[in-house]
């Protein structure tokens, strides 16, 4: 009987089988957690616009219009909502539709967050010494 010295092809090939197999699922898997995190982040920085145009209503009684742009402007802009520039470059954030209340209106805005071709937009309004309300 001979010694074996090494291993067979046919041994090699079903290991770099097992690791092509555990490969492939792990990619698919980390592409689902990234989007998922890109989901989460877009959400959690409409949540600071929501709450910025929040307080900024209150102390001017009206909300703050913002945009991705690379100009200072915008970034004070966006300072004023109490946001680092959520500006990255993948997602697009933009609060627009901005109108100011009055004794017989409401002020509204509209805050949207897009990301390819998903999007997320948080839409509200408010009256002056009133509540907030989901139209």
């Amino acid at each position: 009987m001979m010694d074996r010295k090494g291993y067979t092809l046919m041994e090699i090939l079903i290991a770099v089988a097992i690791v092509g197999i555990l490969s492939a699922a792990a990619i698919t898997n980390y592409g689902r957690t990234i989007q998922l995190s890109r989901f989460q982040t877009m959400n959690d920085v409409l949540q600071q616009i929501y709450t910025g145009e929040q307080v900024y209503f209150s102390n001017k009684d009206t909300f703050l219009a913002a945009a991705c742009t690379s100009s200072a402007a915008n970034q004070a802009t966006w300072r004023l909502l109490y946001v680092d520039s959520p500006c990255d470059g993948t997602v697009t954030y933009v609060v627009d539709s901005v109108a100011a209340a009055t004794s017989t209106t409401s002020a509204t805005f509209t805050a949207t967050a897009t990301w390819g071709t998903k999007t997320r937009t948080i839409n509200q309004d408010r009256t002056l010494g009133g509540n907030w309300t989901t139209p």
